[in-house]
């Protein structure tokens, strides 16, 4: 027994096709607003507490901009795609030159997990899970500012 028969194929094919018609498009959870690091790592380094209190992630307009001491960055948010985990993509400007930073998220109720990689920079591929074990992976575990 196969688990995809002939019939299941066109029955995607069909749903996929109607989808498309009728304009449905997954939804892709809002990221806009004041966020608040509670966890995090930078090339498997954990972040402290006293550190991630001190970090904020503010997504307006398709601009973020991540606030902690002595710096504030901003990233164009290119491309958010809805999945489990959805991906993200954010381009930067380091030293005048654009920079690729490509992520996967996940959006639970007030809670947004965010891992990204400097792929462009140090040839590191989009994260396959949610860990900054690799040199150039960060990731930020946020919740949404009251």
């Amino acid at each position: 027994m196969t688990l995809f028969s002939p019939w299941s194929s066109s029955v995607a094919v069909l749903v996929i096709a109607c989808c498309s018609v009728i304009g449905f498009q997954p939804k892709v959870p809002s990221i806009e607003g004041q966020w608040q690091a509670v966890g995090g790592m930078r090339s498997g380094r954990e972040l402290g507490p006293d550190y991630l209190a001190t970090i904020t992630v503010t997504v307006a307009n398709g601009i973020m901009t991540i606030a902690e001491p002595g710096i504030a960055e901003k990233a164009t948010v290119v491309r958010l795609a809805p999945g489990n985990p959805g991906q993200i993509d954010l381009e930067v400007t380091v030293g005048g030159k654009k920079v690729m930073l490509e992520g996967i998220y996940q959006i639970q109720d007030n809670q947004w997990t965010l891992c990204v990689s400097k792929s462009q920079e140090r040839g590191v591929s989009r994260p396959k899970s949610f860990e900054a074990t690799g040199e150039g992976i960060s990731l930020l575990k946020l919740k949404r500012a009251s």
